[in-house]
């Protein structure tokens, strides 16, 4: 699945946690949690070959959720004074592998420890109407000023 739908569904998850806490700080930890499984891709940039044997591999995994979202998290606090941004950053991060495990390709994701693909296909990698629902679903009540 593309970035930018993750980075929707994170925000709006966050957005739709505002009334239990969320704080604007921390949807944006959360979006940016949503596509750090992602970096994978940069090292398609250096070694194709690499890229392609740990393609949706380790941080698409279990341990991939738990290593990346603690260091965004980490990052947030750090460097943006983000208070308390873990769960945020776990939740983006969790986001990503829910989404990505609905695509045909399916996430390995007990890896080190089980090497075989998990997933169903329901959704297709890039899903353009899925990120116009999303989209009108979020700028739908404000434009009929629906929400405050």
């Amino acid at each position: 699945m593309d970035d930018l739908t993750h980075l929707a569904i994170a925000g709006t998850l966050g957005y739709a946690l505002r009334s239990r806490g969320m704080t604007p700080r921390a949807i944006g930890v959360m979006a940016v949690a949503a596509i750090a499984p992602d970096i994978e891709g940069v090292i398609g940039w250096f070694s194709p070959s690499v890229y392609l044997t740990y393609y949706h591999g380790p941080a698409h995994s279990l341990l991939g959720v738990v290593v990346l979202g603690a260091l965004v998290a980490f990052i947030a606090k750090r460097y943006f004074q983000v208070p308390s941004p873990w769960l945020a950053a776990a939740l983006g991060v969790a986001t990503h592998l829910l989404l990505d495990g609905f695509t045909g390709f399916g996430e390995k994701l007990f890896w080190p420890f089980i090497d075989k693909r998990i997933g169903t296909p329901l959704i297709a990698n890039y899903d353009l109407w899925t990120l116009a629902i999303l989209a009108l679903c979020l700028i739908g009540p404000a434009i009929l000023n629906a929400v405050n």
